[in-house]
């Protein structure tokens, strides 16, 4: 197999994934959000981590959205779901790929806080994702430098350290 041909391989697998695990999260996030759990979660992580909600020195914003993630063997794939929106009003969107040994999917609900205006934030970035079935935090950086820090819970069934790149685009 050629690396196009292993990329478009394990693309489809996981996109297959995604799609059937996506029917099970949105069961499970009905079946949660009916029992007020889900929010008494997320709750309880903001409230331990308030103190990270704070704009940054060079204009940033707070934010908050949600995620979804899918790792299929080697390949694995981030993206907003459906979009991540800041104090200011802005909303962006988020696609990421990365390579590294990991099985798993989630949905994500984040919130958290950009060291620079969500403007800056379009065009390429780098990311982690630790992944730890339903606890996430996310870091995207641009050179090193981390210009955006989320932590949120979900519905999800894996663990993992990932890094990769992707895009955001306005909303």
């Amino acid at each position: 197999m050629t690396n196009g041909s292993q990329q478009k391989f394990f693309e489809e697998l996981t996109k297959q994934s995604t799609e059937k695990f996506a029917k099970f999260l949105k069961e499970e996030e009905l079946r949660l959000k009916s029992e007020g759990a889900l929010s008494q979660q997320f709750d309880a992580i903001l409230k331990a981590n308030e103190h990270l909600l704070v704009n940054g020195a060079n204009g940033g914003e707070t934010c908050n959205g949600s995620f979804a993630y899918a790792s299929a063997f080697i390949w694995s794939t981030l993206y907003t779901n459906p979009t991540l929106n800041f104090a200011n009003g802005i909303s962006l969107e988020f696609y990421g790929t990365s390579w590294g040994a990991g099985l798993g999917a989630a949905k994500m609900w984040v919130a958290g806080h950009s060291t620079i205006p969500p403007i800056q934030l379009l065009g390429q970035i780098d990311y982690e994702l630790h992944f730890l079935a339903a606890v996430t935090e996310i870091m995207f950086s641009r050179n090193g430098v981390r210009l955006v820090h989320v932590l949120g819970a979900g519905l999800g069934i894996g663990t993992g350290l990932f890094k990769g790149s992707g895009e955001f685009k306005r909303a």
